[in-house]
C-alpha cells in the first residue's frame, strides 16, 4: 500500500499505537526495559520514563512516536545535510510545499513533547529550514545525534515484528501478514 503523504503522519500514529500496544500487551509495566534490553532504546530512554510524571503507558506511547518522529525527521533531513552544513538556516530556502502535510504534523509532535522545539507549533513553512537546523544539532533525546534514540523508530518497528512472529509466542497477526518488512519502513521511509 503506497501511503499518500497528506496521510503519512495518521499513518505513523497508527504504527506507533499498534506497536506500543503489542508492547505493552507483552511485557506490561516492563515495555520499556524490554525495549531497551533488546536495543531499541538505550538506557537514556528508560532513565527518563523513570523520571517522568506522565503515566507508564503515555510515556512508552509517547517514546515510540517520538521514535519513529525522529526517523522521519532524520528521512526528510538526509537530502538537506549538506545545504544545512554549510550555510546558516536563515540562508536557505527550500520548495518545501510537498512536505508539509508531514512536517507540521512532526513538528507539533515535537513541540507538545520537546520544550526546545516549542516554538515550532503550527510551524509556517518559512520555519521549515530552522527546525531542520536544529533538529540536525539537538544532541538530546530522539535529537539527530542522540546515540540512545538513533533509529529507535526502526528498531521498535523490527522488535514489533520479532515479537508477534509464532516462534515468540505471538499470534503472527502482524499489520502486514507474511512480510518481513514493516510497512514504516516501505511505505514512509522509503517514500520520503
Amino acid at each position: 500500500m503506497k501511503v499518500a503523504l497528506k496521510n503519512m503522519w495518521a499513518t505513523v500514529q497508527s504504527y506507533s499505537r499498534s506497536i506500543s500496544d503489542e508492547v505493552l500487551l507483552k511485557f506490561g509495566t516492563n515495555a520499556i526495559v524490554a525495549l531497551c534490553n533488546e536495543d531499541v532504546f538505550g538506557p537514556a530512554v528508560g532513565e527518563s520514563v523513570r523520571n517522568s510524571q506522565m503515566p507508564f503507558e503515555d510515556k512508552l506511547r509517547t517514546s515510540i512516536t517520538l521514535a519513529l518522529a525522529a526517523d522521519c525527521l532524520n528521512a526528510v533531513l538526509t537530502p538537506f545535510c549538506p545545504c544545512l552544513e554549510s550555510h546558516s538556516a536563515r540562508d536557505l530556502e527550500f520548495n518545501i510545499n510537498p512536505l508539509m502535510p508531514l512536517l507540521k504534523p512532526l513538528a507539533n509532535c515535537f513541540a507538545q513533547q520537546k520544550s526546545m522545539y516549542a516554538h515550532f507549533v503550527n510551524m509556517p513553512k518559512q520555519a521549515f529550514t530552522t527546525l531542520l537546523h536544529q533538529y540536525s544539532n539537538d544532541l538530546g533525546l530522539f535529537g539527530k545525534h542522540h546515540r540512545d534514540t538513533l533509529y529507535s523508530g526502526v528498531k521498535a518497528t523490527a522488535y514489533y515484528l520479532h515479537i508477534k512472529t509464532p516462534a515468540y509466542g505471538g499470534t503472527g497477526q502482524t499489520l502486514i501478514g507474511r512480510d518481513t518488512t514493516h510497512p514504516f519502513l516501505k511505505d514512509i521511509l522509503l517514500a520520503l
